[in-house]
């Protein structure tokens, strides 16, 4: 797990609100940058080796406190960490096949979601979508929460179109 300060949680935020009563985004994105210091994650995937499983995991810990500190209002945070989450698992399909059927938690598996048709058009892989798709069955509850099939569906409909349009 990630090294995070234990004041985060006690942490009071001034909450500027604008005029019309909703929170200023560019204030609050500066009030999170500098509380964020403790994450510093840097893309240097290269598309060549193994998948990193202990980076995968410091991503995802950056996106569940990005969501959690703006309720989803820090969106070049978000896409930065989307993207991230997509180099990791599109670096190396049969080690992030591999991680999928015997490391991904549930909570991971639902976060991939949010990233499994970008990984479908960078990859091109149906066994790694396939690989997803039949880890419905173990994690039920996570399918229903956040409609994985629905974005399991989007990834399918990626590599179809691809595979019309490339062999075209």
């Amino acid at each position: 797990m990630l090294p995070i300060c234990e004041e985060i949680d006690t942490v009071r935020m001034e909450k500027p609100y604008t005029e019309s009563g909703k929170e200023s985004v560019s204030v609050l994105s500066g009030q999170m940058a500098r509380l964020l210091p403790f994450f510093q994650i840097q893309n240097n995937h290269t598309g060549k080796g193994i998948m990193d499983i202990k980076k995968f995991r410091e991503v995802i810990a950056r996106r569940e406190y990005a969501e959690k500190i703006s309720q989803g209002e820090w969106y070049d945070e978000i896409a930065r960490c989307n993207k991230l989450e997509t180099d990791i698992l599109s670096e190396d399909i049969p080690s992030t096949i591999d991680f999928l059927r015997n490391d991904c938690t549930p909570d991971e598996y639902s976060w991939i979601s949010e990233v499994i048709d970008d990984i479908a058009e960078k990859t091109n892989s149906r066994e790694l979508i396939d690989c997803y798709k039949n880890l419905m069955s173990k994690f039920p509850e996570e399918c229903e929460k956040y409609n994985i099939a629905g974005s399991i569906e989007s990834a399918d409909e990626i590599l179809d179109w691809k595979k019309k349009f490339e062999t075209k």
